[in-house]
C-alpha cells in the first residue's frame, strides 16, 4: 500500500513556485517501513523525510509528523492516509487559488470496490458539495494552515488506539475560528478492504463511529451538550434497531435485497446507541488494534 501511495505523490503536478516535501511516519515498533522509503527518496522528485515513531497509535504518528512539518518550516500541511492513492492534480487542487484563504480544505477520498460486491454491502452515492462550509475535517485527505499546530492545536493521544483523533483536531480549530471548506476537486482513491465489507465490520464501525461522534460533541459543546444533544437517542437507537431487525426476519423469505438492507439498518441503529453509551460510560472502542490492507 505505501509503495502505491508514494508512487502517486511522485506524480504531482504542481507549480515550480510550490515547493513540496514529503513525510513518512513509521508506526511499527521495528523501522521496517525504512528501506523502502529510502529507495522511494532516491528516485522522487521531492525530498523525503523519514520519521519513524515506535509509540503505537494513529494520533502519535499524525503528531510525529505535525513536528516534522514544524521543524520543516513549512507554511501549509496536506495529509493523506498509506491505503490511499493521489489524483495527479491533488496538491495542486488542495493548494487551488479558490482556497488558499481557507485555513482547512477537505478534499474527497472515492471508494474503489471489488466486483462483485459482498452481499452485505451497499454502495452510497458521496454527500457532499463543492466549497460547503464544515465542522469537522478527516485527515484522509486534507490540508490545512501550520497555524493550527502553531495555535498549540495536538491529536490527541490519549485516545490511543480509538481512532477519532481527526475528527477532534479539526472540530477544536472550528472552535477556534478556523474556516473549514470541502473541495471534491482534490481527490484520493482508496480499494476498499474486503475485511472492511462484511456484516460484522459494518456493525462495528458503525459502534465506534457514534463512540467517537459524541466525545467530539463533547468537545464542540461541553458533556452536557453532548449528552443534551445525543443522550436521547441511545434508547431510541436500541429499540429501533431491534424492530428492523425483527423486520429483516419477516422479510428474508420475500427478499433477499429487503432482508440484507433492514438487517443493515437495525444492526447499524443497535450499534449506533451502543457505542454512544459506551462513549458516556467513558469506554474507547480500539478500532485501529487491527490492521488491513498489506
Amino acid at each position: 500500500m505505501l509503495a502505491r501511495c508514494l508512487a502517486s505523490l511522485a506524480t504531482q503536478r504542481v507549480d515550480n513556485s510550490l515547493p513540496v516535501s514529503i513525510v513518512v511516519v513509521d508506526n511499527e515498533i521495528e523501522p521496517s517501513a525504512r528501506p523502502g522509503v529510502e529507495a522511494f527518496a532516491s528516485a522522487s522528485p521531492f525530498p523525503v523525510h523519514y520519521v519513524h515513531q515506535p509509540r503505537r497509535g494513529i494520533a502519535a504518528a499524525r503528531n510525529a509528523a505535525l513536528d516534522k512539518a514544524m521543524a520543516l518550516g513549512v507554511d501549509w500541511v496536506a495529509m493523506l492516509d498509506d491505503d490511499e492513492t493521489a489524483a495527479p492534480d491533488w496538491l495542486a487542487q488542495l493548494m487551488h487559488p479558490d482556497y488558499l484563504a481557507v485555513p482547512v480544505l477537505m478534499g474527497s477520498n472515492r471508494l474503489v470496490y471489488p466486483d462483485p460486491l459482498p452481499f452485505w454491502f451497499v454502495v452510497k452515492e458521496e454527500k457532499g458539495q463543492e466549497g460547503a462550509r464544515l465542522k469537522t475535517a478527516y485527515t484522509g485527505n486534507v490540508r490545512f494552515s501550520a497555524c493550527l499546530p502553531r495555535a498549540g492545536l495536538r491529536f490527541q493521544e490519549r485516545l490511543g488506539l480509538m481512532g477519532g483523533e481527526d475528527n477532534e483536531f479539526f472540530a477544536q480549530a472550528h472552535a477556534m475560528g478556523f474556516e473549514i471548506r470541502r473541495t471534491l476537486r482534490a481527490c484520493t482513491y482508496e480499494v476498499a478492504h474486503p475485511e472492511r465489507l462484511t456484516y460484522r465490520a459494518q456493525i462495528y464501525r458503525a459502534y465506534w463511529c457514534a463512540a467517537s461522534e459524541l466525545r467530539r460533541l463533547s468537545i464542540t459543546r461541553g458533556r452536557a451538550g453532548a449528552l443534551l444533544r445525543k443522550g436521547h437517542t441511545v434508547p431510541l437507537n436500541l429499540i429501533f434497531g431491534g424492530v428492523w431487525l425483527l423486520g429483516a426476519v419477516l422479510a428474508a423469505p420475500l427478499s433477499r435485497t429487503r432482508y440484507r438492507d433492514m438487517a443493515l439498518e437495525g444492526g447499524k441503529k443497535l450499534a449506533k446507541g451502543a457505542g454512544r453509551l459506551a462513549a458516556l460510560l467513558g469506554h474507547k472502542p480500539q478500532p485501529y488494534r487491527i490492521v488491513h490492507g498489506s
